[in-house]
């Protein structure tokens, strides 16, 4: 996507009318506070707002912990699909 306009979890490109909403989740049971690790889980949204489908082909994601630690996340997809999304219907 291009042109991003990032709120607190959502991010909207305007060109194409496709947003991207992250809510993320805590994972008590697979976090270990006493050894500073900690697990979440990343539930992502993305609705199309355009005229036409759209396929989601690749993704990039840019994870910044509280310590300002940096991890990538890029490849093809996502969980080993390539969803395709109608008009209104989001994928999730």
């Amino acid at each position: 996507m291009s042109d991003l306009k990032s709120t607190d979890n959502s991010s909207t490109d305007k060109k194409s009318n496709i947003n991207v909403t992250v809510v993320t989740e805590f994972l008590q049971g697979q976090s270990k506070p006493e050894d500073d690790q900690y697990a979440f889980a990343y539930h992502i949204t993305i609705e199309n707002n355009s005229a036409q489908a759209v396929k989601l082909l690749t993704r990039h994601w840019i994870i910044v912990d509280s310590n300002q630690q940096q991890k990538e996340v890029q490849g093809p997809g996502v969980i080993g699909e390539q969803p395709r999304s109608q008009r209104q219907i989001p994928i999730q």
